[in-house]
């Protein structure tokens, strides 16, 4: 379940650094994708692994996403902001955050139910 979370959210922050990168027209190549994915990805890995976001059920509670996300987002931007060297935009802050967050948030969610459904037909007598 670990991994499976784990690479579910690298999947996640990817997306997100793609869709970035796309939309304002940048080159997909690894190393853009990396800067923009990286600070994002850090944060939320180190917050999940200190906070629990690695087990279930508070891995796939809205509340538990939510509170990590709250922790996670800022401390990304200020990782983000101290490798580059400068401050971050507001609307670059808004934009991101709010991407990244519903990118992770539904995968989790998304995750969660399928946890659940697969439980069930695991206790329910064939």
């Amino acid at each position: 379940m670990v991994v499976i979370l784990f690479l579910g959210d690298t999947a996640a922050f990817l997306l997100f650094a793609l869709l970035g990168l796309k939309t304002h027209g940048f080159p997909l190549g690894v190393a853009a994708v990396a800067e923009t994915a990286g600070p994002f990805w850090a944060s939320w890995v180190v917050v999940a692994l200190l906070t629990g976001g690695y087990r279930l059920p508070a891995a796939t509670s809205w509340k538990g996403i939510l509170g990590r996300y709250l922790l996670a987002g800022p401390l990304a931007l200020l990782l983000r902001a101290w490798i580059e060297g400068k401050g971050t935009p507001l609307a670059f802050a808004a934009v991101a955050l709010s991407i990244s967050f519903l990118l992770l948030f539904v995968w989790r969610l998304l995750y969660g139910f399928w946890v659940q459904g697969r439980n069930r037909r695991q206790l329910s007598p064939s």
